[in-house]
């Protein structure tokens, strides 16, 4: 049985690195599943202790909201273990509509459109509007018609659901 430090990657593209015990997750590991290399927009990562295959819930995501077939599907909010939450719509697991992306620790928020879980279109802002000139704020930049462009990517991700 394994013990150390490993990284393993399961079929269905969920993977972990971090300490093993006897061939279990036990330690300090990152656990990222489906197979998304980061957690940008969400993707379900968990980074922290595990103990006998199982996160010890400090810092685990939470989500409260609809479920259809064990799957996250309708309204829903995750709270993801970073401090980031997630709020809007969901369609078999992951994230399908319209929401609203907010990074805590960034001070920033992201309104948009998501599809099968990636990004389609959307808008960042700042939670708290720093002062002019701060590392890391974003720039003035608009679209001509932010509402419009949101709205059709809505309708046509709404019209992929039939």
């Amino acid at each position: 049985m394994p013990t150390g430090h490993g990284t393993f990657f399961e079929e269905n593209n969920d993977s972990y690195e971090g300490d093993w015990l006897d061939g279990k997750k036990h330690g300090k590991g990152r656990a990222v599943y489906g197979g998304r290399a980061s957690d940008q927009f969400g993707a379900d990562v968990y980074e922290g202790g595990f103990e006998d295959d199982m996160n010890d819930q400090f810092g685990a995501n939470v989500y409260e909201g609809g479920f259809e077939d064990d799957m996250k599907h309708g309204k829903g909010t995750m709270m993801y273990g970073s401090g980031d939450v997630y709020e809007g719509c969901w369609a078999r697991d992951q994230k399908h509509g319209t929401g609203s992306y907010f990074y805590i620790t960034k001070g920033k928020r992201f309104d948009g459109v998501w599809e099968e879980g990636m990004v389609r279109t959307g808008t960042y802002s700042e939670i708290h509007t720093p002062p002019p000139g701060t590392a890391g704020s974003l720039p003035p930049v608009e679209l001509a018609n932010p509402d419009a462009v949101i709205a059709n990517a809505a309708a046509e991700v709404t019209a992929s659901l039939g």
